[in-house]
């Protein structure tokens, strides 16, 4: 894992009302004058975040132990900091780690219940309950 990876994933502009499409600030002079947006809507800032580096490094590492991957993710983003901590909450949305087989096929939860992998949610890699190795989730076709 490279060392810069929280600066990979995290450091990029953030987008919403208010700045310039170079992503410097609108003067006062050209912002609207009055919301032009329905009620309900939010007209604010957005987090722009780049998660794809975080995404591949976990498939590169299908077919390794996860405590020896979550070590190394680790020792380079720490739960300490708050922006590192967010990595650390995208990471468990990528990984299932509760997993059950049911005839063969891996399931993790869905609230109370089980759903087979790759039909919900986003997890692209699971944790073997019997090796303790990242295994790839099947996508299951539309």
């Amino acid at each position: 894992m490279r060392d810069d990876m929280h600066k990979v994933i995290v450091e990029r502009p953030r987008r919403g009302a208010g700045w310039a499409r170079d992503g410097r600030p609108l003067p006062v002079e050209d912002q609207p004058s009055r919301d032009k947006f329905r009620r309900g809507s939010q007209r604010s800032k957005t987090l722009n975040e780049n998660l794809a580096p975080l995404k591949r490094y976990l498939q590169k590492q299908v077919g390794r132990p996860w405590d020896k991957v979550y070590g190394e993710i680790r020792e380079r983003i720490s739960p300490s900091n708050t922006v590192q901590m967010h990595i650390h909450q995208h990471l468990f949305d990528y990984v299932e780690r509760n997993v059950t087989f049911i005839d063969g096929v891996p399931h993790g939860s869905e609230g109370s219940r089980l759903v087979p992998l790759g039909t919900y949610r986003s997890p692209i890699v699971y944790v073997c309950p019997k090796t303790g190795l990242l295994r790839s989730v099947k996508r299951k076709k539309r």
